[in-house]
């Protein structure tokens, strides 16, 4: 039975490990997104502190993670080569992650939907999410997933390649 729940300082060891196969995963792929120590388990810790963090547990056992996020972002105040789909509140995900032995089970795409079903409970509008420009397995996941690519977003609003995301944004349909 698969759940979704709001982690919690237990969770940290789980998180940690989940994100570290993450970051094995992305250097595999010849990404340097994650590599510079983040996240880390400082930025865990503060999800969990600030009510963002979830994990996503199949029959009790941990097997993915991710951060949903309920305020605005500033990374996503200045958006390059387009535009934001709506201009209303939004959720933001980061830091989704599933663990290795469990990729291609459908985890992540029961996070995405979770976080669907949460914003509609919410009467939000949105969901936002940025990928690194090589990310090409998570571009082809959001895409796949209902996200459309609306631009370029800078991480700090430092505009170099190593902060260069594409954001993705799902709109609710009303009605």
């Amino acid at each position: 039975m698969i759940e979704i729940k709001k982690a919690s300082f237990e969770n940290i060891e789980n998180i940690i490990e989940i994100i570290n196969d993450a970051k094995s995963f992305l250097k595999s792929q010849g990404l340097d997104q994650w590599q510079q120590g983040y996240p880390n388990e400082s930025s865990i810790r503060n999800d969990i502190i600030n009510n963002n963090s979830y994990v996503l547990l199949d029959n009790g056992v941990i097997k993915a993670t991710a951060a949903i996020i309920f305020d605005n972002d500033p990374n996503y105040s200045t958006i390059y080569n387009g535009k934001w789909l709506s201009s209303n509140n939004y959720v933001t995900i980061h830091r989704i992650a599933t663990k290795a032995d469990s990729r291609n089970k459908g985890y992540a795409k029961e996070i995405i939907e979770f976080a669907k079903n949460l914003i509609k409970s919410k009467n939000i509008e949105s969901i936002r999410i940025d990928t690194h420009t090589k990310n090409i397995p998570m571009q082809k996941f959001l895409e796949k997933n209902g996200f459309k690519a609306c631009g370029i977003i800078y991480l700090n609003n430092e505009i170099n390649e190593v902060n260069k995301r594409i954001a993705y944004e799902y709109v609710i349909k009303k009605g």
